[in-house]
């Protein structure tokens, strides 16, 4: 009974998605801003208003993503720099001990 209520329900669902197609209009700003930002810092039109609503909100998000990709590369840079610090004092010791074991060496 339930298997049967559940597919009617999704018969139900996918049909009436079908009868009501929403359209989604988007633009795609991406590789354009020059030209947007020319609309945009000209004269505003009622026509243009709303794209460069669009376009602003765009640009946010888009300083927010690359600031989010700065600071995660900072961290990256942070934690290389780190790893390099670490392994020139191993090389400083491995070098040291090379050192030594020549002169026991050449005392020998």
């Amino acid at each position: 009974m339930k298997k049967l209520l559940l597919g009617l329900l999704a018969f139900c669902s996918v049909f009436a998605m079908s009868l009501f197609p929403i359209d989604v209009h988007a633009t795609d700003f991406e590789g354009k801003e020059d030209k947007y930002i020319k609309i945009c810092s000209s004269n505003l039109t009622s026509s243009n208003k709303k794209v460069c609503q669009e376009f602003n909100k765009y640009l946010k998000e888009k300083n927010q993503d690359l600031k989010e990709e700065i600071k995660d590369t900072k961290d990256e840079l942070s934690e290389t720099n780190d790893n390099l610090d670490a392994v020139s004092k191993k090389i400083e010791t491995l070098n040291s001990q090379i050192d030594e074991k020549i002169k026991k060496l050449i005392i020998c």
